[in-house]
């Protein structure tokens, strides 16, 4: 068992990456888009300086994947912009879903500094076979120790049908701080 972190992922450890995401997600804009899409995405992030992705690899297989970034604002207008087309296709489609999943944003652009000054979680995959085995956790406490003290908490918005995971994100301590038709947005508070 091994933690990679953004600088050691290869080719192949982006595309495992790119198919547990895709096959993880029952119905997701991304998932819609397809998986050249997500590996584009994740290799776009990996040359951004305040992101970072990690990959939890098995014998040579990718089984848990998380992704986070320290400045969300940047990050989501380089992402639109580097997609726009492909994103606006599907907005045209699904109003409602863009405009819920943007609850996270919304908060992170308040005067309320916890949240702005927070690690935002963009993605946490485990492969269904590797589930209830403490790797998600585990990607979690890496995303931490990786981070600096600057920050006040996380951040995590997860579609409100994936009951699983926001019970595993309130289990590592994670509170509700918005939730819509759509979204739920958990936090985890860095400074108590």
């Amino acid at each position: 068992m091994e933690v990679l972190s953004t600088k050691n992922l290869s080719e192949d450890h982006y595309k495992q990456i790119s198919v547990l995401h895709q096959k993880s997600l029952a119905w997701t804009l991304n998932s819609q888009i397809g998986e050249a899409h997500i590996y584009e995405v994740y290799k776009l992030l990996s040359n951004i300086p305040y992101c970072e992705i990690f990959a939890l690899s098995i014998d040579g297989q990718v089984v848990s994947s998380i992704s986070f970034t320290f400045r969300v604002n940047i990050l989501k207008g380089l992402l639109r912009k580097k997609f726009l087309k492909r994103y606006l296709k599907f907005a045209i489609l699904h109003p409602a879903m863009f405009r819920d999943f943007y609850l996270a944003d919304n908060l992170v652009s308040t005067e309320n500094k916890k949240f702005s000054e927070s690690i935002y979680l963009l993605t946490l995959f485990t492969h269904p076979d590797f589930r209830d085995k403490g790797y998600g956790a585990l990607m979690v406490n890496k995303m931490l120790a990786a981070a600096s003290k600057d920050f006040r908490g996380v951040l995590v918005d997860v579609g409100v049908q994936a009951s699983d995971a926001i019970g595993f994100y309130r289990g590592l301590g994670f509170k509700l701080v918005a939730e819509n038709e759509q979204c739920s947005v958990l936090f985890l508070d860095l400074e108590i």
